[in-house]
């Protein structure tokens, strides 16, 4: 008997709601994967009624009985890992130890100085809207082969931390006032990672004695892939991010950097396409993005009291705002050539629909996109550039809206009302592809399945 892998993918730029699905699919599998991104994604879920926030380990925690492994695609870094994102996972009750909880020996980290130099880009002119978690300057050491990778704190540990500060050197070298960056990390709002810290010596201390707790936790996870997939098992591979941020398929540089769908699953974790039987791509009603630096996206809403109405509050289990970052999310009309790309390229064979339950808050009817114009050709999935995205304009078709209270308390398609089949009706007809459930509130228990 040969086991399966079901995938789990942002269908849009991210912030789709991937985490409570994953969460809510995890108790259904063995074995629940993170494939790529970083301490830069946050997925956001209720446990016992309380939000609970994820980086870089996957949702699965939630049920202690259950492996959950970061693969080698997730860009690791020890620091936010033990000094912020377990902490307060167990604080909140969550079991979480070397038992259930593995991470992969090849993945390349996130240093210091990746750090330092991601911030000092975000304070001047050249910013591009990142987190500021180093995530860039790791995958960039990864694909010039000049990264650390995990397995280096225990083959060669005195290498690895001589390495680390002619990484901060060498920074220094080229002008960063080191000194000046670190006081800015260390006073950053909600972030744990490196708070406090008055020096760089301070701070690669601290990643150092985080490199050391991650050791326990350290694996073969391909080959654990692997073994459990031959005992007939049912893994569920986690993404980061969105479609629309993949750093090949999406509207580049506004993007991340890792891969977001089927491939960056395929090559973060080692494991075959042919071991992948579903992959659900999670896509919200009213598109948000952040992070746009400067650039327009095409699509979104001007009227501030719609998109206000939409966002809500910040600190709301459902706010529209970045649980990693904590900035304000843009809102816009629903679109459909983004997932079109997200099972044209990202693999998608069931699309799951979130924030059903908003789309009373644009009024008697929306907009929806159902295609683009650019420099006057009509194209029907998203172009992979943010300079192209710019000059999109969406081409609408506009629906009727339904209630709130006429779609939260149900839990069966038929009972559906007919607008919001409409919508769902346009979605699959525009993508080929099922709407296999939505969501009608934040909460997990708060979904229809088809």
């Amino acid at each position: 008997m040969t086991g399966e892998v079901t995938g789990v993918i942002g269908a849009q730029w991210g912030d789709e709601g991937k985490g409570g699905h994953t969460a809510r699919l995890a108790e259904e599998h063995d074995v629940i994967m993170r494939y790529n991104g970083g301490s830069n994604a946050g997925h956001t879920f209720d446990y016992l009624g309380e939000e609970v926030n994820t980086h870089q380990v996957p949702s699965g925690v939630l049920f202690p009985d259950k492996l959950n492994i970061s693969g080698n695609g997730v860009l690791l870094n020890p620091v936010a890992l033990f000094v912020d994102e377990l902490p307060k996972l167990r604080a909140g009750g969550i079991r979480i130890n070397e038992d259930n909880y593995r991470v992969s020996d090849i993945a390349a980290m996130v240093m210091p100085h990746h750090v330092i130099l991601d911030n000092a880009r975000e304070a001047g002119s050249n910013s591009q809207g990142t987190t500021g978690r180093g995530i860039s300057y790791s995958a960039a050491d990864k694909y010039g082969r000049e990264n650390f990778r995990t397995e280096q704190i225990t083959e060669n540990p005195a290498q690895l931390m001589r390495d680390a500060r002619t990484a901060i050197s060498m920074v220094e070298a080229i002008g960063i006032d080191t000194a000046n960056v670190v006081k800015a990390i260390s006073k950053k709002d909600g972030d744990e990672t490196y708070r406090g810290i008055s020096s760089v010596d301070e701070m690669l201390e601290q990643w150092w004695e985080s490199a050391q707790l991650l050791i326990p936790y350290l694996d073969n996870t391909i080959g654990l892939i692997r073994s459990h997939l031959k005992r007939g098992d049912r893994l569920l591979a986690e993404g980061a991010q969105g479609i629309g941020l993949d750093m090949e398929l999406g509207t580049q540089p506004l993007g991340s950097s890792s891969h977001c769908g089927v491939g960056g699953m395929i090559n973060g974790l080692g494991i075959n396409h042919e071991d992948i039987k579903r992959v659900f791509g999670i896509a919200k009603l009213p598109m948000t993005r952040v992070g746009g630096n400067g650039y327009r996206f095409p699509g979104l809403i001007e009227d501030s009291e719609i998109a206000e109405a939409l966002r809500g509050k910040r600190g709301e289990i459902d706010g529209e705002f970045g649980k990693s970052s904590g900035r304000e999310r843009d809102e816009c009309y629903p679109q459909v050539p983004p997932l079109v790309t997200a099972v044209e390229s990202g693999g998608v064979t069931d699309f799951i629909i979130t924030k059903m339950d908003k789309a009373e808050k644009f009024g008697p009817t929306m907009k929806v996109a159902v295609g683009y114009m650019l420099d006057g050709v009509r194209i029907d999935s998203l172009p992979p550039s943010a300079a192209k995205f710019e000059r999109c304009s969406p081409i609408y078709e506009e629906l009727p809206t339904w209630r709130t209270e006429d779609i939260v308390n149900i839990r069966s398609f038929d009972e559906l009302p007919v607008q919001a089949l409409g919508f769902i009706g346009l979605i699959e007809e525009k993508t080929g592809k099922p709407v296999s459930a939505i969501g009608v509130g934040p909460f997990r228990d708060q979904v229809i399945v088809r």
